[in-house]
């Protein structure tokens, strides 16, 4: 299992977000979780401490991009009431607003079939 390059890895991730076409920064940053994408300054923020395999890495940044896609499709207010109404809806039912909120599943399914289908087998993944 190959580790990313921390060197490579921000070119790797402005890589993939130009592979969608969807327009927002991505840089490392001071961060408990691996990734996010905040909504509000339209950045992808990258954990500085994570340690990444490559494919990883790369559905990482896929499942922070679909995050792109559906803000930039939906707009930003009805995204942020969609978001949270669904993490509202996780909580009514006794689960985690983020773990189980729809839009985060929805986000995380698209990521591993990008992975699947679009970037796994590419010489450089591997």
């Amino acid at each position: 299992m190959r580790m990313i390059n921390k060197s490579k890895a921000l070119k790797l991730a402005k890589y993939v977000v130009e592979n969608y076409n969807v327009s927002c920064d991505v840089k490392f940053s001071n961060i408990e979780d691996k990734a996010l994408y905040d909504f509000d300054n339209n950045v992808i923020k990258i954990s500085n401490t994570y340690k990444f395999t490559v494919s990883d890495f790369i559905t990482t940044v896929l499942h922070e991009v679909k995050h792109v896609i559906d803000i930039t499709r939906l707009g930003y207010d009805k995204y942020i009431k969609k978001y949270n109404q669904a993490g509202t809806m996780a909580v009514k039912s006794g689960k985690d607003f983020h773990d189980n909120n729809r839009w985060e599943i929805k986000a995380e399914k698209w990521a591993v079939y990008q992975m699947d289908t679009v970037w796994y087998g590419k010489e450089w993944i591997k």
